[in-house]
């Protein structure tokens, strides 16, 4: 009884506590009187609060009695506290223009504010990006700025194709241009923010490399306000069950020919999977029972792979793991990150490892001399990587399109042919061009082996009040070595095969740099003149044999006949000089005027040189000009 009357008193106590509340509704409109969505309405002092529809309308429900304080907040508009008693409430909301006065990076690292900028520049912040990363970090801006297209390959090691507007951009990394990059090298970690320069007039400081626009990439640092050391750590760990979706093919008509299979006949020329139907008829096939004569026995022709791709792959896994140290004070900073990634392919025998080190810092050597540097050391490293493309080394293409479903993959698993291990695979059909795809797997290897290195170092003198000059170097580097193995009976070639390609560049890029600033009543004045220096060389040797004589010793001495190994040179050297002029009239209007002159030794002495200009001019009208209501926005 006591507990039957504690419950009635706890439903009638609810009932009133229920009674005593309210819902407070409401629409929220910008100054034009235009509904906005998806902006944040919050009890003020409590976890309580709703989002605003398509319609601009909202409605809490059981605030507490009387008034109360609403915070409407939501991305580029200002807040706005309200308070209500329970009362239908109307909201407008301002913009909020004070991003614009954000300062953000432009050509060669030169600093701007947003509302100077006459050019599309877009920023996307590093730490955005790590929740749910993709293994390049270009990959990362897949969906993240207007009018660049990320199209990720599904090769390994190729930098996704990158394309603004349309046309393929500049890849800038620190201030330093860097044309021989796939950004495999730089963990997501590191990056502390991605500035894309959209079109001529926001890259002409580059030159012709940066006639399609650019995208500057910036790492992260130890500056900032004073602070004691610091270490943070992220790990993001990832399953991958297999392909998004499989490739739809037939399922009614087995291995063959328009509609003959002839198991064993060399003569026989197979196109996929267009034999006779899996209708359960007898047919003599590659696992069919041995005779004490030799022959084969017929077996039912039926389905038994349907799933062959899904059996064939397993369940990857990819890892990162990033731990870093930083600290500041007034006299400098520091920060040291290392990043360790592996990857256990779906493909069975694959897997990646790669090392990132990364180290910066800066130093004021006194009032107006101030010295920064940054290293960057990647290593990427596996002993085999899947061909997904097209080709008989593709399990995908040839498990889907040339493999019929009286073949179950799982039968495949011991590769060689009893007593020939090492000469000959075993496949489904001898006479077939495609491979056993366990034999690609762990027999057809792909080596990767890739150590980067970036470096670079400034130092800024403060000559006068409002001018400062500045030395800048930066490299970039790496070497690629990459073994591939074609074993005995791979088709083809089916005399196997062994190649292995080294790859070595080296970039360098140097500036000097002047600037100047100067106000003369209301108009401003701000000038950067400097030179560059720009030396590019690259080395590659590949060497292959011609057949292999011995199986599985994977030699150039074992070459079955001579073969000549083949190597090239490119160097480039590039100079240029370039300058800035930015005038502002009260803070109001902005003209941008750009010139870059380059001579480069690819190109004839006599038609060596070639000049890039550019002009902008930009003006903020809401914040001079009564603007119709419709218009929030107007640059």
């Amino acid at each position: 009884m006591k507990k039957w009357l504690l419950l009635i008193g706890t439903v009638i106590f609810a009932i009133a506590g229920r009674a005593q509340s309210h819902r407070v509704k409401g629409k929220v409109t910008d100054s034009a009187g235009v509904a906005i969505q998806a902006v944040n309405v919050q009890i003020k002092g409590t976890s309580t609060g709703t989002q605003t529809d398509k319609d601009g309308n909202f409605s809490i429900a059981e605030a507490s009695a009387g008034k109360v304080v609403l915070i409407f907040s939501a991305a580029g508009y200002k807040t706005v506290l309200i308070t209500t008693a329970g009362e239908a409430i109307e909201v407008a909301m301002e913009r909020d223009y004070s991003a614009l006065g954000e300062v953000v990076v432009t050509a060669l690292g030169i600093k701007k504010e947003k509302k100077r900028l006459g050019y599309a520049l877009q920023e996307v912040k590093g730490e955005d990006l790590v929740k749910a990363r993709e293994p390049n970090i270009l990959g990362n801006l897949t969906g993240k700025v207007a009018g660049l297209r990320v199209a990720n390959s599904s090769d390994f090691f190729t930098a996704p194709d990158i394309s603004l507007r349309g046309v393929k951009p500049l890849i800038v990394l620190n201030g330093t241009p860097l044309e021989s990059t796939t950004m495999w090298e730089i963990s997501g970690d590191d990056v502390e923010s991605y500035s894309i320069l959209k079109g001529p007039a926001a890259s002409a400081l580059y030159g012709a490399r940066g006639v399609n626009g650019a995208i500057q990439i910036t790492t992260k640092s130890g500056k900032g306000k004073s602070r004691g050391p610091s270490i943070e750590f992220n790990s993001t760990n990832t399953f991958d069950l297999g392909i998004i979706a499989e490739p739809k093919v037939q399922h009614d008509y087995g291995t063959g020919y328009q509609g003959t299979y002839i198991q064993g006949d060399p003569t026989y020329e197979y196109w996929g999977a267009w034999g006779p139907k899996l209708d359960g008829r007898m047919l003599v096939q590659y696992n069919s029972p041995v005779n004490p004569d030799g022959s084969k026995q017929p077996i039912p022709w039926i389905a038994r792979g349907k799933d062959n791709l899904s059996h064939f792959l397993r369940t990857g896994f990819l890892t990162t793991d990033n731990i870093s140290f930083s600290t500041s004070n007034e006299n400098g900073d520091f920060r040291a990150s290392i990043s360790q990634t592996y990857q256990k392919g779906v493909v069975p025998n694959t897997k990646l490892g790669g090392t990132t080190f990364d180290l910066s810092g800066g130093v004021n050597l006194s009032k107006r001399l101030r010295f920064d540097a940054s290293v960057n050391y990647n290593k990427l490293y596996t002993p085999n990587y899947p061909s997904v493309g097209y080709g008989r080394r593709s399990f995908i293409y040839g498990l889907t399109l040339w493999t019929g479903d009286n073949v179950d993959v799982r039968d495949l698993r011991n590769y060689w042919v009893p007593g020939q291990e090492g000469l000959q695979q075993r496949n489904y059909e001898d006479a077939n061009d495609y491979n056993n795809p366990y034999f690609v797997a762990y027999e057809q290897t792909n080596g990767y082996y890739r150590d980067a290195f970036f470096a670079n170092g400034s130092l800024k003198y403060k000559i006068l009040p409002n001018m400062n000059i500045m030395a800048r170097t930066g490299i970039n580097s790496y070497s690629l070595y990459q073994p591939v193995v074609y074993p005995k009976s791979f088709n083809y070639p089916r005399t196997g095969n062994y190649s292995e390609t080294w790859y070595n560049m080296f970039e360098g890029n140097t500036d000097l740099l002047v600037d100047y600033s100067k106000q003369f009543g209301s108009f401003d004045l701000k000038v950067t003149a400097g030179a560059s220096v720009r030396n590019w060389k690259e080395r590659n040797i590949s060497a292959s044999t011609d057949g292999l004589g011995v199986p599985e010793w994977n030699n150039f001495a074992n070459s079955s006949n001579q073969s000549t190994p083949t190597n090239y040179n490119r160097e480039l050297v590039e100079y240029g000089t370039y300058g800035t002029v930015d005038l502002g009239y009260k803070n109001d209007v902005f003209l941008g005027l750009t010139g870059r002159y380059d001579k480069s030794s690819t190109l004839p002495l006599s038609h060596n040189g070639y000049f890039y200009p550019s002009v902008s001019l930009a003006t903020i009208m809401n914040e001079y000009l009564q603007l119709p209501r419709v218009i929030s926005y107007s640059k």
